[in-house]
């Protein structure tokens, strides 16, 4: 038997991003993000209307391996609790981000799975 809740809300389209604050609602969150210059303007306008993040993971590379995925997941742990996730890019940000998610500070959790 194989079985898959996921109670995650999504937000795309025009205009969303100015939503985001209220998801956040006052909780500890992380950003995961590209190294390049418009996400960290992101980040900023999130910082601005959200508060200061928890962490911000912001060198995330195209398909990332295990090289980059357990020192950013160290990262993680080291900055304390996060009560939510905001993803500002696309698919390897994306993907990343549930790593950080599903690991809780330990890259050796997801690392077993994937193996």
């Amino acid at each position: 038997m194989w079985r898959y809740h996921n109670p995650v809300e999504m937000l795309f389209g025009a205009g969303t991003f100015s939503n985001v604050q209220r998801c956040i609602a006052g909780r500890r969150y992380g950003v995961v993000t590209y190294p390049e210059p418009y996400f960290q303007e992101l980040t900023d306008r999130l910082a601005r209307r959200a508060g200061n993040p928890s962490m911000v993971i912001s060198d995330v590379l195209a398909n990332p391996d295990y090289q980059e995925l357990a020192p950013q997941t160290e990262q993680v742990a080291n900055a304390g609790a996060v009560d939510v996730w905001v993803a500002l890019g696309g698919g390897s940000v994306i993907d990343s981000t549930k790593v950080f998610a599903a690991a809780n500070g330990d890259f050796a959790n997801v690392k077993r799975y994937l193996e």
